[in-house]
């Protein structure tokens, strides 16, 4: 159990407690230290209280001559996540000889940080103007935010000196601006390029009670979107973001970001400067509330107020005196579903003290209060839900999170969020981009990889037409260097897209090349472009790798003898690159009749699965073959490879969270060697797993909806909330998967049977959404069997799905569910 960090600590420092309870950002911060208890320095030396009428509470802490020892501190104390800025300290003091010439305490505040100035006062015996008598010394301090704020007092050995108070006033709180100008800039770009949001890819940032507001479910109701999150983390520190979009690269690869009771303090200047420029140049922001959200969050005097469409008027949530009914507000057409169950009284007990701003759109009331507005921030859009998820119900009232449209409202929203016109544009490669792909294409030891990544993501995010993607593997194949792996995956993700039947010469170039980097894309460009002949030749580059190049395997017929022998260990690894280059390339090309080739890779790699301890190329690439096989398979229709295929999602899975696991593990000693070992290793494969987990999820998507119908089958076993993502991925309705009877069937087992609420209701949605209207009939007729069944999730769900039903068929539902309840 981790450790109580004010645990069997002195009484003094419980009154700092409430600093870090205070809003984190607030316009005005005062901190007021009255020393009451004998402490021990570290040394060993008494710090003394003693009695004084003058004194706070008749005591203070003193310097005495023959008992306290000269050089050691006679008070100090400190306080964490203090916001940036000037602080003034000021010392209350008194000394019994004012004659003395010499320096009889000093004064100082540390901890400010890289870029802040300390504070000092060195008090002299003559400063003070009458013996025995209090007086006050101050100094102003920096200090950016959050982290370590320390004000100590250092006795110089002469004079009895005692000290009663200790105050520290902020003068001035820096905005994000100066805090990141000061911590070294941040990098922004001229332009932000957001994706296309088919299917939109969300952030979601959960803090506590996220999941009451029904966010994945959210997710579920706009047909299976691609999610990513971090989570708040709260310590002796202060808050802070685990995973939150670091760079604006990685920001912008989202359409939207949710704030789920998210205090200002966690995602610290960089993280809301970056969000406001996101939001102002396109991006979509959600805000939900909580204790950690809005004013007793810190919003107010930093850059998320002027994001918000509401005002905060109080930094303090709001108890109602009475039960709130939500409705919908005068801005809610367009904007929200006209079938949404109002009748059903959804019920909010907490709020924030917040006012619309007169340009915000509401949506939705709550006895009269706006809680839930929305409006348009420069390109972006910003909703705010200004409820809680707290507060006792009555007995016949029900919550809004209990509610079953709550969902469709938040997806209607998001809808909304998403839908900001953005204007197409055309992009080029000049000479500088080009000069930098070439750059790019291969890493040095000496590199700086994140930076060398957002670089690489900065062009490739460009990339929104085929000449652009054509030019990009046109400087690929000019490169003088072998690209290393993340590049050419980076680059192919790119590219993918815009690729058609006018590449193939541009992959045979790549291929000619006889450079194993640039082959590797050739491989994959080929088996996206489908040229004639395309399945023989990546089956060849299958069975022999390297020795793939000789005489007979390019455009043009090699005439000499280019076998090249494979001995050394960097031949194995590229030999296996440009096999696992044949696979995924045998997937993208879509013909059966490579099935059989790809069983014979899975059966031969099963064997050489990588352990979680190993770090080399080899093993890397042999569960890359393992995997991709199975994808391969899973893209050309074979139901078989499935279930495999989720497991080894899971195993990924697994492998991620022991990873982060370690890098979020405190380090006690230096000698922990496991945990450094872990650590290396985490540094060295993650990237690669959350890039495969990427392409796992991209091969569900664009595999058969008959891989779909296995999938189903086999989630409605398990309960993995880690796998929810890959199922919306596996199950998201497109034109190019016709429904039939068996999917049917499957999406009907996981409404009975998923452990897992948003993809059970992903399911019950595409039933119900199915051109085949029976597929819609018999999932809603297991909503009754579900109220009445053994299972309380099984009774949740059906109970919750009952404002999507017409009128005349939720009474059944109801009357089930009360049947059950009343057995209990």
């Amino acid at each position: 159990m981790p450790r109580n960090p004010l645990a069997n600590q002195a009484p003094w420092r419980w009154l700092l407690t409430w600093a870090v309870a205070l809003p984190a950002l607030a316009a005005d911060v005062e901190l007021v230290y009255h020393p009451r208890d004998t402490l021990r320095s570290p040394d060993g030396a008494v710090r003394l209280v003693i009695e004084d009428a003058d004194g706070h509470g008749g005591t203070a802490q003193a310097a005495v001559p023959g008992t306290s020892k000269p050089g050691t501190v006679i008070t100090s104390f400190y306080s964490y996540a203090r916001p940036g800025g000037r602080y003034r300290t000021v010392w209350r003091a008194k000394v019994d000889d004012n004659t003395l010439a010499d320096v009889v305490f000093t004064g100082s505040t540390s901890g400010g940080g890289a870029g802040y100035a300390n504070g000092s006062v060195a008090v002299k015996g003559t400063d003070f103007a009458a013996p025995g008598t209090y007086q006050e010394f101050s100094y102003v301090a920096e200090k950016g935010e959050g982290g370590f704020f320390g004000v100590s007092a250092v006795w110089s050995g002469q004079g009895r000196v005692l000290i009663d108070r200790v105050t520290v006033v902020s003068e001035e709180l820096f905005r994000e601006e100066e805090l990141v100008r000061r911590g070294g800039g941040m990098e922004l770009p001229d332009e932000w390029l957001l994706p296309p949001a088919t299917p939109a890819r969300i952030h979601v940032v959960k803090g506590l009670w996220w999941d009451f507001f029904g966010v994945s479910e959210a997710a579920a109701e706009l047909g299976g979107t691609e999610l990513t999150s971090s989570y708040h983390a709260q310590g002796q520190y202060g808050t802070s973001l685990r995973h939150f979009p670091p760079t604006w690269q990685a920001l912008a690869s989202h359409n939207l970001v949710v704030l789920a009771n998210i205090d200002a303090l966690a995602l610290g200047p960089r993280g809301r400067l970056l969000l406001a420029e996101y939001v102002r140049h396109g991006g979509a922001l959600l805000v939900l509330g909580g204790p950690f959200a809005f004013g007793p969050g810190g919003y107010r005097h930093t850059a998320l107020e002027a994001l918000l469409p509401v005002q905060m008027t109080d930094d303090t949530r709001v108890q109602a005196g009475a039960p709130l009914a939500l409705k919908a507000g005068p801005g809610a057409a367009g904007i929200l579903p006209d079938d949404l169950a109002w009748e059903m009284q959804p019920h909010a007990y907490w709020h924030h003290a917040v006012e619309a701003r007169p340009e915000a759109r509401v949506l939705v009331t709550a006895g009269g209060q706006p809680v839930l507005t929305a409006w348009e921030v420069g390109a972006g859009r910003v909703a705010a839900l200004a409820v809680t998820a707290e507060g006792d119900p009555g007995a016949d009232e029900l919550p809004f999170w209990e509610w079953g449209d709550m969902p469709r409202l938040l997806a209607s929203v998001c809808t909304w969020l998403l839908s900001a016109p953005r204007p197409a544009k055309t992009y080029t490669v000049d000479a500088e981009s080009r000069r930098q792909l070439e750059q790019l294409a291969v890493a040095s030891p000496t590199d700086d990889q994140e930076q060398r990544q957002r670089q690489l993501t900065t062009l490739l995010m460009r990339c929104r037409e085929p000449a652009f993607a054509r030019e990009i593997i046109e400087a690929v194949e000019a490169s003088p260097a072998t690209p290393d792996r993340p590049f050419t995956d980076a680059v192919w993700g790119a590219v993918r897209p815009h690729i058609d039947g006018t590449f193939a010469a541009a992959a045979d170039a790549l291929i000619a090349s006889r450079d194993p980097g640039k082959a590797d894309l050739g491989l994959r460009v080929l088996g996206q472009a489908r040229p004639p002949k395309a399945a023989s030749r990546l089956k060849h580059f299958l069975e022999h790798g390297l020795d793939g190049f000789e005489a007979g395997t390019g455009a043009d017929l090699f005439a000499e003898d280019t076998t090249l022998p494979v001995t050394t260990a960097g031949d194995i690894a590229a030999n296996e690159r440009l096999r696992l280059a044949a696979v995924c390339a045998l997937g993208e090309l879509g013909d059966a009749a490579s099935l059989d080739a790809l069983r014979a890779v899975t059966r031969e790699f099963s064997g050489k699965r990588q352990q979680l301890s190993e770090v080399t190329d080899l093993p890397d690439l042999n569960e890359g073959l393992y995997q991709q096989s199975l994808g391969a398979r899973c893209r050309l229709g074979d139901a078989d490879a499935a279930v495999p295929y989720l497991d080894v999602i899971a195993h990924n899975a697994d492998d991620i969270e022991q990873f982060q696991n370690a890098l979020d593990e405190m380090l006690v000693t230096k000698d922990d060697k496991r945990l450094l070992h872990m650590r290396k290793l985490a540094g060295m494969r993650l990237p690669g797993l959350h890039r495969r987990q990427a392409l796992c999820m991209q091969t569900l998507r664009q595999s058969p909806y008959a891989v779909g119908a296995a999938c189903a089958r086999e989630l409605a076993k398990r309960d993995d909330p880690r796998l929810a993502p890959f199922a919306f991925a596996a199950l998201c309705p497109a034109p190019a998967r016709p429904p039939d009877p068996a999917v049917r069937d499957s999406l009907l087992a996981l409404v009975r049977d998923c452990p897992t609420p948003e993809v059970r209701l992903l399911a019950f949605r595409v039933c119900r959404s199915n051109p085949d209207a029976e597929a819609g009939r018999l999932a809603a007729a297991l909503l009754p069997e579900l109220a009445t069944a053994e299972s309380a999730a099984g009774a949740r769900f059906a109970l919750r799905r009952v404002p999507q039903l017409p009128t005349s068929e939720r009474a059944a539902v109801i009357a089930a569910g009360l049947r059950a309840a009343k057995a209990e």
